[in-house]
């Protein structure tokens, strides 16, 4: 996390780490002074229903509830594949189910659960059991990726605190109605790489943060994308936000706060998140000379994901659809 982030004069007084002190004074302000609508965007729910409504309390102290283990049977079978790919010599990117990473029996148990619980279910799943001290760092990322191909098609290449969206967007539409309005209109992002997260480019687009599409809601969005983050301000070319916007952020983040689940990542473990349902984010940590984390990120897309809204199409097909080199890296990476 950055200790001194850079801000844009024009902006309202907004940071990447959020300040309460500074969105309730902007609630009570804007409350007081403006006239906000007491009426939901067309085709947006009064309240949504369903197994993605949760609260971090139904969950606590239940780890069984999300946490698949392998058994020593299933541990094998990954065994035995990691290294017959390895053998192989074929390049990571050849990494695929069925075929060049066969798990008759682990495969498909591991596929249905992330159908079931992660897309259509409460949004997140754990599968634990893998031992990264058993493999070298080649022979983790093949476990990683091989058991990945089993959920869905790979996209771009942590997450410690989880809140469901849905039970946010329930929150925020029984008490704040005219932030769901601001949340679902356009808004505009300074364009990034999603390669090397860079933010330096000098394009912009715009669109909605918010969507109700098919029945499910959907949110997608970056906070630094608004806040700036470190020494990458956002521009000053492009119009700042307002302060509708800013409180929508501040209001996002404090109720996806109050509703929180933190989850405790044992080593080996792989976490599915539903990135679409899912406010995700991870705890600060220090690296120490016997104690180093090491996170592999991967971008999934399950066979029954839900139908992109059109906004977000491009962006879509940029991770899971346009031909692309698929990139590998053994040993950590720092995004800009």
């Amino acid at each position: 996390m950055p200790t001194v982030q850079v801000l844009n004069k024009t902006q309202p007084n907004i940071t990447y780490l959020p300040d309460r002190k500074n969105w309730q004074e902007r609630t009570a302000r804007r409350l007081a002074e403006e006239e906000l609508t007491n009426e939901l965007p067309d085709g947006f729910p009064e309240q949504l229903e369903g197994p993605k409504i949760w609260k971090g309390v139904d969950y606590e102290g239940q780890e069984e509830k999300w946490v698949y283990t392998l058994n020593p049977q299933e541990l094998e079978e990954v065994h035995e594949a990691v290294l017959e790919f390895e053998d192989s010599g074929k390049p990571l990117s050849e990494i695929a189910k069925d075929t060049t990473f066969r798990l008759p029996t682990v495969g498909p148990k591991l596929k249905q659960l992330i159908e079931d619980d992660v897309v259509e279910g409460r949004g997140f799943a754990v599968v634990r059991g893998l031992d990264p001290d058993r493999y070298t760092r080649l022979q983790q990322v093949i476990a990683y990726v091989g058991v990945s191909s089993y959920v869905g098609k790979r996209g771009l290449q942590l997450k410690h605190v989880l809140a469901s969206s849905w039970t946010v967007y329930n929150e925020i539409a029984k008490e704040r109605p005219d932030l769901i309005e601001t949340l679902a209109s356009d808004w505009v992002f300074q364009s990034v790489d999603i390669y090397t997260s860079d933010y330096s480019g000098t394009s912009s687009f715009s669109r909605p943060l918010l969507y109700y599409h098919q029945k499910h809601l959907i949110i997608q969005y970056a906070r630094r994308n608004f806040t700036g983050f470190g020494k990458n301000p956002r521009r000053d070319d492009i119009p700042p936000i307002t302060e509708a916007q800013a409180e929508a952020l501040d209001y996002l983040h404090y109720t996806a706060e109050k509703y929180s689940l933190s989850i405790n990542f044992k080593k080996g473990d792989i976490q599915y998140i539903s990135n679409t349902s899912i406010f995700h984010a991870r705890n600060s940590y220090s690296d120490s000379a016997e104690n180093r984390r090491h996170l592999l990120r991967l971008w999934l897309r399950p066979e029954n994901a839900w139908e992109t809204p059109e906004p977000l199409k491009e962006l879509w097909d940029k991770l899971y659809v346009n031909d692309r080199e698929e990139i590998f890296p053994l040993e950590p990476t720092m995004l800009v």
